[in-house]
């Protein structure tokens, strides 16, 4: 039986992988790519995270910074979503997703340390929104911080951490297009739900 505690972090954890999906959808709709491209982003950003089901509640929702070993065991969670998924019957490459969407463009980020054409394209749009998410989102040991400082941090990782034509779609839809934060409720892919509904 979940603690109130965990409760609350499988909440906070449905709702963030909604809203980075609903923006890696956006993302990848801006720039144009294949239907099956779209829904694999798509179905990736709703579990991306997923290997943080395996983590303690309470290191999830610690006030004060994370110690070496705890810092640690949160890097392990791509690795544990690709291990909790691998064998489950998708229609889209998603494992590939949840293990890689910590990686960076410059080779800097875990578990593999991947760079440039290595990070799959549906990856490279999941990490930006992801980013977007977790900078404009309350969290546990910070404050959420506006669009445009978000915008910031992705034009300063533009072309070394962050894809440059994902970070320059990211920006359109907020500045050009006027989408706002919080997102609005978008609906499920049809093939997406119909997935869900059969598992």
């Amino acid at each position: 039986m979940y603690s109130p505690v965990s409760a609350l972090r499988l909440e906070s954890s449905v709702r963030l992988q909604a809203a980075v999906a609903n923006l890696a959808y956006r993302i990848a709709q801006k720039m144009n790519l294949s239907d099956d491209q779209v829904e694999t982003i798509y179905a990736a950003g709703r579990l991306h995270d997923i290997g943080e089901l395996s983590l303690p509640a309470t290191m999830l929702m610690k006030q004060s910074r994370l110690t070496k070993p705890e810092y640690m065991r949160v890097r392990d969670h791509c690795r544990v979503g690709y291990d909790m998924i691998r064998d489950v019957s998708c229609p889209w490459p998603i494992g590939e997703v949840v293990l890689q969407h910590h990686e960076r463009l410059d080779g800097s980020g875990y578990p593999e340390g991947l760079k440039g054409s290595e990070i799959s394209i549906a990856t490279r749009v999941v990490a930006v929104a992801d980013v977007v998410v977790a900078i404009c989102s309350d969290r546990p040991h910070k404050k959420a911080r506006s669009v445009e400082f978000a915008l910031g941090e992705l034009e300063r990782g533009r072309t070394t951490l962050y894809d440059g034509d994902v970070v320059d779609a990211c920006n359109d839809l907020f500045v050009q297009d006027g989408l706002g934060w919080p997102l609005g409720e978008q609906p499920q892919p049809p093939v997406f739900s119909e997935w869900v509904n059969q598992l």
